[in-house]
C-alpha cells in the first residue's frame, strides 16, 4: 500500500455509494420474518448509519409475520423472539417505511386446517 494513500471513512463516502452498500448488506430476496428480526450489525455502529440503514432495511424488504407459529423454546403464546420485541420497539419510527407485510395464520376449525394469508399491505 502506498504510504501517501489517504484513507476515507465510511461516512465520507457519497450517500449514493453508502446506499448501494446498505442495499447489498440488508436486502433479502426472500421475505424477512418479523417474528425473529434483530438489529443488523451495520445499524449498531453510529446514529447516522443506523438511520440510513434502517430506512433501507424497512422500505426495501418484504416482511412475513406468522401469527400461529410461536418462537421455539418459549411460551407458546409468544409470537416474537424476545430480542425482536425489544428491537422493534426501539425502531418503531422506521417501521413506517414498511411497504409489504404478509401476515400468515393457521386456523383450525372443525373440518378445515389450512394456511392462508390474512393481510397484505
Amino acid at each position: 500500500m502506498d504510504p501517501q494513500a489517504k484513507t476515507v471513512g465510511f461516512l465520507q463516502l457519497p450517500p449514493e455509494i453508502r446506499n448501494q452498500i446498505y442495499h447489498h448488506v440488508l436486502i433479502q430476496t426472500r421475505g424477512l420474518f418479523l417474528n425473529s428480526l434483530e438489529r443488523p450489525a451495520i445499524a449498531a455502529t453510529c446514529r447516522q448509519i443506523q438511520q440510513e440503514a434502517l430506512s433501507i432495511l424497512f422500505s426495501s424488504n418484504r416482511f412475513e409475520l406468522h401469527l400461529s407459529r410461536p418462537f421455539p423454546g418459549h411460551d407458546p403464546d409468544m409470537l416474537l423472539k424476545p430480542r425482536t420485541g425489544l428491537f422493534l420497539r426501539s425502531v418503531e419510527a422506521y417501521m413506517t417505511h414498511i411497504v409489504a407485510i404478509n401476515v400468515h395464520a393457521t386456523i383450525r376449525y372443525k373440518f378445515w386446517n389450512g394456511f392462508f394469508t390474512t393481510l397484505r399491505i
